[in-house]
């Protein structure tokens, strides 16, 4: 991604990344964490902002301006986690269609520079297959 991504802590062996989302108004704390899910080796990724009172929350709109920058880190981390375990295979999607809408726009676009080291799949009825750009996943 050609947008420039916040410094992040890793953390936990590379199972948590935190930084801040900073725009004129505000600073909002924001965790990327990482999660192995029942099937070995599949870990769900959760993009989180952390409240004023510690509450964590994938659904809030932080609304900061920099919504470029805060996907460029995501996809910083998803680097720095698959180096860390290169058996790992991550899985991740929008809270809300929207969401899903946004992350499919983001991954067609730098589909062909991804394409090259990873693999990219959809999930499309509970079905894993390989990732077509502009198809409605979720």
């Amino acid at each position: 991604m050609d947008k420039p991504a916040y410094p992040f802590k890793v953390i936990q062996n590379g199972y948590r990344f935190e930084f801040e989302s900073i725009s004129p108004t505000k600073i909002i704390q924001k965790v990327i964490q990482y999660k192995e899910l029942e099937v070995e080796n599949l870990f769900n990724l959760a993009l989180l902002d952390i409240d004023e009172n510690g509450i964590y929350s994938d659904i809030v709109v932080s609304d900061n301006g920099d919504m470029e920058s805060v996907l460029a880190t995501v996809i910083q981390t998803i680097q720095v986690f698959l180096a860390l375990h290169p058996k790992a295979k991550v899985l991740f999607m929008g809270s809300t269609k929207t969401r899903n809408r946004l992350y499919r726009v983001v991954i067609s676009k730098y589909y062909q520079q991804t394409e090259r080291i990873y693999e990219i799949h959809g999930i499309n009825n509970w079905e894993n297959e390989p990732f077509e750009k502009n198809k409605d996943y979720g």
